[in-house]
């Protein structure tokens, strides 16, 4: 039930998607809003997907981290522990 924040470091970020085809990821505001935890599964291409035309660390750099852990348990304790009561939204591309 461990968790791991991702914060303006894309690369490490993406080997843990990596490392971790079956774990789950919150995309949330960098201050933690705890009315945006938006649950992803790693294979989500919205929060992996990169193109030529992106920032320097687009997934974890500018307002947003990423959190991440093999299960959404793992991710509901983070959350309760800022604050929040649970996912705000499950993302619907993946449909996590």
């Amino acid at each position: 039930m461990a968790t791991t924040v991702f914060d303006n470091h894309d690369a490490p970020y993406l080997q843990w998607l990596h490392d971790h085809p079956a774990g789950f990821v919150v995309n949330t505001t960098r201050r933690y809003n705890p009315s945006y935890m938006v649950l992803h599964k790693t294979s989500c291409y919205s929060i992996s997907r990169t193109t030529d035309q992106m920032d320097e660390n687009p997934f974890t750099g500018r307002g947003y981290v990423k959190i991440c852990s093999i299960d959404q348990d793992g991710l509901l304790v983070w959350i309760r522990q800022q604050g929040g009561t649970g996912f705000t939204k499950r993302c619907s591309i993946c449909r996590a």
